[in-house]
């Protein structure tokens, strides 16, 4: 026993050695010789970031699977608008600020070509594609805010001065202070080499920057397609290399084989144009490659469209539009999962890093207007609430029966699930009260109510969906 001791107490360097790798994603050994390490994601978006974004906007703008996320990023963060709802204690206040800002919202932008809604959509499609968008502010003749949105190349790596690395100076607690910006995009520019530009200063309280920060400390945004891009791309190649070799194949349509030194028959050949008659010396064949995904092609492509889906953070159905494999249950709960990271890019970075500094501006120019008696200003400010776009379900009637019963329950108001449902409250009780004013004025009779739908019948429904998928 003694000696089984002293043996189990020799060995305390090979103990320690396993323990050290109790740990594996911290090993050293040959599994991770080429494994790459992030060091300082801010420096890493520095170096590349801008490499990044040129690579993201050639494949948004040339392939469809990219393209068809972003659009479905931006229809879904946005769609028509994320609109305010004032909620100030005093309706007549409300009213004013709602039929000013109505008028407000075509006069917001400095170029004319969009109201304060389509510049909404161009923001999330920047901060989407490019990493990051930066709205600058101004004042209107009329007092109220004019907004224009910046590339973010105008925002200078380059030029900036000592102090404002990546064209943004801080302060000590690494708050933004200002913005160094090119008054024009060096690309922009006819003539080469581009006239040198003076980059503006502009205080930080005169620019939204916009993005999705993914560390503390993070000073410029980085594209939202970068975890996928490799893989877009290699898609890509993948897919244009499928479609040319089973274009080939189909070109081809016979193969003529004449006599040697026949020119005159060789001649006849055509190029490679469908109907294509390929010409051979004697005893020569046509072989084609077979590479060894053709036979599974589909499966193949399609699982490296659910990685691309994956890594930009859309449902693989809103990227392909492919609804072959989804039943009511898969498809619900895929949208609801969407959906939470819908509210954080609306509330948390849409929210909070552009319409929260917008609405301050208008509310203050209303004020300044007389629309806001200035005692009741940061009431004004503070008591909004942004409406984003209505959500459409998969099956409305369940969604629109649950919101009465939570209604009839106590759960909730009917003012909440009118806002859910992208409409303002005070608007359709207006509407309601308006058209039982003129029904009973007429003497129509209104409708009876919407027969209950028998509950058991949707399940059994759904469980056949079910099984069939």
């Amino acid at each position: 026993m003694r000696q089984w001791f002293r043996r189990v107490l020799a060995r305390p360097a090979a103990d320690a050695g396993k323990q050290a790798l109790a740990l594996e994603a911290g090993g050293r050994g040959r599994r991770w010789q080429s494994a790459a390490e992030v060091t300082n994601l801010q420096a890493d978006i520095r170096t590349s970031g801008a490499l990044i974004t040129r690579r993201a906007q050639f494949y948004v703008q040339n392939n469809c699977h990219a393209a068809a996320a972003v659009r479905g990023l931006v229809a879904n963060i946005v769609g028509p608008g994320i609109k305010p709802l004032s909620r100030h204690p005093q309706k007549s206040l409300r009213e004013r600020l709602h039929q000013r800002w109505a008028v407000w919202i075509d006069e917001c932008d400095v170029t004319g070509n969009c109201d304060v809604y389509g510049l909404q959509a161009l923001v999330a499609r920047m901060m989407v594609v490019d990493g990051e968008a930066f709205v600058r502010f101004a004042t209107g003749a009329d007092g109220f805010p004019r907004l224009q949105v910046l590339h973010a190349d105008q925002v200078t790596r380059d030029l900036a001065p000592v102090g404002a690395p990546d064209g943004i100076e801080h302060n000590e607690w690494g708050a933004p202070v200002a913005y160094h910006v090119l008054p024009r995009r060096t690309s922009d520019w006819q003539q080469f080499p581009a006239p040198q530009q003076t980059p503006i200063r502009l205080l930080a309280r005169d620019v939204a920057h916009i993005f999705d920060p993914m560390e503390a400390g993070q000073r410029r945004g980085l594209s939202w397609l970068s975890p996928a891009l490799t893989k877009i791309s290699e898609t890509d190649q993948m897919d244009d290399a499928a479609l040319a070799s089973a274009k080939i194949r189909n070109l081809i349509s016979a193969a003529v084989t004449a006599p040697e030194g026949s020119e005159a028959m060789r001649s006849a050949a055509v190029d490679w144009v469908p109907g294509a008659m390929l010409p051979l010396d004697p005893g020569a064949d046509v072989e084609f490659f077979e590479p060894k995904e053709s036979g599974a092609y589909g499966e193949f492509l399609q699982t490296h469209l659910r990685a691309i889906a994956v890594g930009i953070g859309v449902p693989y159905e809103l990227l392909t539009g492919d609804l072959s494999q989804v039943n009511y249950s898969s498809i619900r709960a895929g949208i609801v999962e969407f959906r939470k990271r819908l509210q954080h890019w609306q509330y948390n970075t849409i929210g909070r890093r552009l319409l929260r500094p917008v609405w301050q501006r208008f509310v203050t120019a209303s004020m300044a207007a007389g629309i806001v008696a200035p005692a009741k200003w940061q009431d004004a400010i503070r008591l909004v609430e942004w409406q984003p776009p209505k959500q459409e379900w998969v099956d409305p009637l369940k969604d629109v029966q649950a919101g009465a019963l939570a209604v009839a329950s106590g759960f909730t108001s009917r003012s909440a699930i009118i806002s859910e449902m992208g409409y303002d409250p005070e608007i359709v009780d207006a509407e309601i009260a308006a058209d039982n004013e003129r029904a009973a004025a007429l003497g129509i009779l209104q409708a009876p109510a919407a027969p209950a739908v028998d509950e058991g019948d949707d399940g059994e429904e759904e469980k056949g969906d079910d099984r069939a998928a």
